[in-house]
C-alpha cells in the first residue's frame, strides 16, 4: 500500500489519500523526491499545546529542557535593603 506521493499524484488522488488517512495512515508528500508534508487524521493530532509538546518530543523533534532547581540569591536577613540603602 502506497503511502508517500508526489506533488504531482497527490493534486490527482487527493480521494484515494484521504481514504488512506481516515484508515488512520499517515501519507507522506513529496516535493522532488524530498519528504515536505505529511497528512494524518485530525483525530491523531494533538489537540492541547500540552499534547503537542509531549508528540514532539516523542517524535525527536525537539528536545525538553530539564527544570534547574530555583535557589535564594541572596540569604542574608536585610540584604535587599541594605543593597537599596547603599544605592541612595
Amino acid at each position: 500500500m502506497k503511502t508517500t506521493y508526489s506533488l504531482y499524484e497527490a493534486k490527482a488522488k487527493l480521494s484515494e489519500i484521504i481514504r488512506l488517512v481516515r484508515r488512520n495512515l499517515r501519507v507522506t508528500i513529496t516535493y522532488h523526491d524530498k519528504p515536505v508534508a505529511q497528512i494524518t487524521s485530525i483525530d491523531k493530532f494533538p489537540q492541547t499545546l500540552e499534547d503537542q509538546i509531549a508528540k514532539f518530543a516523542n517524535d525527536g523533534a525537539i528536545i525538553l529542557a530539564k527544570p534547574k532547581p530555583f535557589f535564594k540569591v541572596m540569604t542574608a536577613k536585610g540584604a535587599l535593603k541594605r543593597f537599596l540603602d547603599s544605592r541612595e
